[in-house]
């Protein structure tokens, strides 16, 4: 079985812009994502994100978001998330993940100062609108991470100072108003089955397969997967199955029958086919469009 995305727990592997250093700095657009949404998951780093131009929804443990140009988000570290739009519109963004672990090379600096906020039950994320008084200085701090990343040779160094001085500013901040409860016990379900679907992608499984892993009905099953992510449970395979594969075929130069068997499926047309229904077009023109794309993407930089 190919494990191509995920860690044993369901958490995403981040291939990051260095395989040895825990950054990604990327430019993004939500048409990238089939039917303008990225899948539910969750990983380690904790995740920034910057909007351009356009607007997002994002989904953050159970709770909905809007944000528009200008805003910025702070995402913790194991909370389940994704962003969509729900009528289907374009927004470009900027993505930033570092590991906490790199934030500090003192074991008592970071139990002092980023092992609490990653623990604390307050931050889930915090949404940095334009109303917040240091709405420009989060800005600033994340434009000047992309310019250093896109502009200065060994960046690293550099950016890891820009993002240390996001991150204290985050732990210096008042905590939420709002009293966030723990996961409930359907997330925690769902969480059960996401993680079944990511480590089983590319087997063969069942509605059957898919309820028996968090081990509730097929009608729960399904209840669940709408709730949370508006999609059947097969649906929510499919798609899957379909970004794993537009992965391979922008980091990988395998061909595309290969990736579609990696991925799951046992027909090459029957998987252009569907590439073809979420993204608009063929596997082999959606790797030579990547590049373009990206660096388009990057325009929008402001």
């Amino acid at each position: 079985m190919t494990k191509l995305d995920v860690m044993p727990d369901a958490s995403e592997i981040v291939h990051y812009d260095r395989p040895d250093i825990p950054l990604y700095i990327r430019m993004g657009t939500l048409s990238h994502y089939p039917e303008y949404k990225a899948l539910c998951h969750w990983h380690e780093d904790f995740e920034v994100i910057r909007i351009y131009d356009g607007e997002m929804d994002y989904f953050i443990g159970g709770k909905n978001i809007h944000m528009e140009a200008g805003d910025c988000l702070f995402v913790n570290s194991r909370q389940m998330h994704y962003g969509y739009s729900s009528k289907k519109k374009e927004c470009h963004f900027l993505c930033v993940l570092i590991s906490p672990a790199i934030l500090t090379g003192s074991r008592q600096l970071f139990d002092e100062n980023i092992a609490p906020l990653m623990k604390n039950g307050n931050f889930p994320f915090i949404h940095i609108t334009k109303e917040d008084a240091e709405i420009t200085t989060f800005q600033h701090l994340l434009d000047k991470t992309y310019h250093l990343k896109e502009n200065k040779s060994n960046y690293e160094i550099h950016v890891m100072s820009v993002l240390l001085e996001l991150v204290l500013k985050l732990t210096e901040r008042e905590p939420a108003t709002e009293d966030f409860k723990p996961e409930s016990s359907l997330l925690v379900t769902h969480r059960k089955m996401v993680a079944y679907i990511s480590s089983h992608f590319d087997d063969e499984i069942s509605l059957n397969d898919i309820a028996g892993s968090a081990s509730v009905s097929r009608a729960t099953c399904c209840r669940i997967f709408k709730k949370y992510d508006q999609l059947s449970p097969i649906e929510f395979l499919t798609i899957y199955r379909l970004n794993v594969s537009a992965d391979l075929l922008t980091r990988t130069d395998e061909s595309i029958s290969l990736i579609a068997g990696k991925c799951g499926f046992n027909s090459v047309s029957y998987y252009s086919k569907l590439f073809l229904e979420h993204y608009g077009c063929q596997p082999h023109k959606y790797r030579n469009l990547a590049i373009i794309s990206s660096e388009n993407a990057s325009k929008h930089l402001l």
